[in-house]
């Protein structure tokens, strides 16, 4: 199948944990983009990542993208995305931990793990999103 991450959601997520969640999305995504990460709406469309009142959807830029990666706030019992490990896997990894943290009954894994260096980029990478951002949440 390849390289690829998949995740559940048990119960549709409710707008205040949703809120959350995308706020935390935008820092990563503005962290993302600051460290040279290459992120748009879909493999062909050149608009910006939605981070929306129901889905968040974004791709790698041609080369750097694969599958795009869509998360909405319905029940679902099986979705994932294929990253190839390509650059853009890093932010994909960085949104599936947040969510773990933050939206009650979603479950995600990975065919990576800690010995992985695409996944051990994903959770660095939401780790300095969290701490610049709560350091100063204009920024």
């Amino acid at each position: 199948m390849g390289y690829t991450h998949y995740w559940k959601k048990a119960d549709p997520i409710l707008t205040k944990d949703w809120v959350a969640f995308t706020l935390r999305v935008n820092d990563i995504l503005k962290t993302a983009i600051k460290d040279g990460y290459r992120v748009q709406l879909d493999f062909y469309d050149d608009k910006p990542p939605l981070v929306g009142r129901f889905t968040v959807r974004f791709n790698g830029v041609g080369a750097d993208g694969h599958e795009t990666f869509m998360l909405n706030r319905h029940k679902e019992d099986f979705a994932f995305c294929k990253t190839a490990r390509n650059p853009y896997d890093a932010v994909v990894v960085a949104i599936l931990m947040v969510a773990e943290a933050l939206l009650p009954g979603f479950e995600w894994s990975s065919d990576g793990d800690d010995e992985d260096d695409a996944f051990n980029a994903g959770k660095e990478l939401a780790m300095r999103a969290y701490v610049e951002y709560a350091e100063d949440p204009t920024a």
